[in-house]
């Protein structure tokens, strides 16, 4: 009997230098069904999978987070305007 597939998770700020490295991080530990995502997706062309997500342009974000049933996020700067985005995102 195969693996379950795992969940399909979402990473806001993929294309970052963190995000890079979790992003191939998650994948070495063998999560492959990750969705990488950046206000500039063309940023992840080594990625599978990759969306356009930018929460200061909340039109991106439904088609970004359709079919996600992970959410990773880590904020690590500018942490003012982040919690702005964030509440505007999720209230």
């Amino acid at each position: 009997m195969s693996d379950p597939v795992p969940a399909r998770l979402l990473y806001p700020g993929s294309g970052g230098h963190l995000g890079r490295r979790v992003v191939k991080l998650l994948m070495e530990a063998g999560d492959s069904n990750i969705t990488a995502s950046s206000r500039s997706p063309q940023k992840l062309s080594r990625f599978a999978a990759k969306v356009k997500a930018d929460f200061n342009d909340p039109t991106t974000l439904a088609a970004a987070f359709a079919g996600v049933e992970r959410l990773l996020i880590i904020s690590i700067d500018g942490l003012g305007d982040i919690i702005l985005s964030n509440n505007s995102v999720f209230g």
